[in-house]
């Protein structure tokens, strides 16, 4: 995760107003909460499968934009926040393992791919 401010952090809005943005590291993800003056709250929570925001009952369409302008402040100043991934790993060693396959590998000289075949076979001229 890369943000890395103490929540919660004070943003001012395109209206003005400051809100406050709170930020939560969970285990699969993480959650935003912003705090309005007038006591409304938006929330969004990420998690590995899905995202979805809400709020309070009495929370208006343009404190939900206003809502998402904060969390947007709040990243550019923090930075993202992303879920970890553990495929890294993987994805290093299966490279590794198709580069290294005799089949797959580039020529490492012009021509050396070139080779003479049956009058049946296709030549594409690199395998």
């Amino acid at each position: 995760m890369n943000t890395s401010a103490n929540s919660p952090e004070e943003i001012e809005v395109s209206n003005g107003e400051i809100v406050k943005v709170f930020f939560e590291q969970r285990a699969k993800g993480y959650r935003y909460e912003v705090e309005f003056e007038n006591g409304h709250r938006y929330f969004y929570e990420q998690s590995e499968d899905a995202g979805y925001g809400g709020g309070t009952y009495e929370l208006t369409s343009k404190e939900m934009m206003l809502a998402r302008e904060a969390i947007d402040k709040y990243e550019e100043i923090n930075g993202d926040a992303t879920i970890p991934s553990n495929n890294g790993p993987k994805y290093l060693l299966g490279i590794i393992l198709f580069l290294s396959s005799p089949e797959r590998r580039l020529p490492l000289q012009a021509g050396e791919g070139l080779k003479p075949r049956d009058k049946g076979e296709m030549n594409f001229g690199w395998w």
